[in-house]
């Protein structure tokens, strides 16, 4: 299974996904902005990164930027505001994009994908 690299400023969601993820297996770090993410990365180095992209600090796109050469790494991009956002994402090189609301299972769905635990799509 995976480390991954939570990244999202409403706690809810954080735990959420945090809950559902360690549940499936996952080791599971989480940031409430994109400064302590950035850090969190640098000292845990995750296989995957969520991120919203309206995140404090540092915005999650700006975290896509800076992480998007890491090898290995792979980011998925979350966002409620607009679909040019994570266009943008993609650009950046997020691997996958997922527009709020969305079901857990779409994100379970794309961390398997990613972790290599299942077949692309």
């Amino acid at each position: 299974m995976a480390k991954i690299l939570v990244i999202d400023d409403h706690r809810e969601l954080r735990e959420l996904f945090t809950e559902v993820l360690v549940g499936a297996g996952h080791e599971v770090i989480a940031a409430a902005d994109g400064s302590l993410g950035l850090a969190l990365y640098a000292r845990h180095r995750p296989a995957i990164v969520i991120t919203d992209l309206e995140v404090p600090a540092i915005s999650g796109l700006e975290v896509i930027e800076r992480l998007r050469f890491e090898p290995g790494l792979q980011i998925i991009a979350i966002s409620g505001s607009n679909r040019e956002n994570l266009e943008i994402a993609r650009d950046l090189g997020a691997a996958v994009t997922l527009k709020k609301p969305f079901s857990i299972r779409d994100l379970t769905a794309a961390v398997r994908r990613l972790a290599g635990d299942a077949p692309p799509t």
